[in-house]
């Protein structure tokens, strides 16, 4: 009549329990692999450092890029001091030729001796010197 015996029954419940064990556990790894994958998601506001100011050094260390700040405030004091009162048009052309004029004056020295070997300008320069 009846032909499966007592321990097939209970064989194939342990495959299946373990099947479903196997299943829940790999569901498990799955999402979290899935979780580490995903970037961060960004809370609200995104911090970023301030932009440097106009020309200043990035190269320089921190206390000469501090000295060159202060240096500008002073010179931008300066500068709302003496044009106070003064439309903003103005001002930008007086700062302009201002730029302009220190620009022209500003002439990289030539050398006076081209192709002299430097001891040959040391010793001429020697030379020159009252003992």
């Amino acid at each position: 009549m009846n032909a499966i015996s007592e321990s097939r029954s209970t064989s194939a419940a342990s495959r299946i329990a373990r099947g479903i064990g196997v299943a829940a556990l790999s569901t498990i790894l799955v999402a979290g692999l899935a979780g580490c994958m995903t970037g961060r998601v960004a809370s609200g506001a995104v911090h970023q450092n301030a932009p440097a100011p106009a020309g200043l050094d990035l190269t320089q260390t921190a206390d000469r890029m501090a000295e060159q700040l202060a240096q500008q405030a002073a010179a931008n004091r300066a500068n709302s001091i003496r044009f106070a009162g003064v439309p903003a048009d103005r001002v930008a052309e007086a700062l302009a030729r201002e730029a302009q004029a220190t620009q022209v004056t500003q002439v990289t020295p030539t050398n006076p001796y081209p192709g002299t070997p430097a001891d040959r300008i040391e010793y001429r320069i020697e030379r020159l010197q009252p003992q």
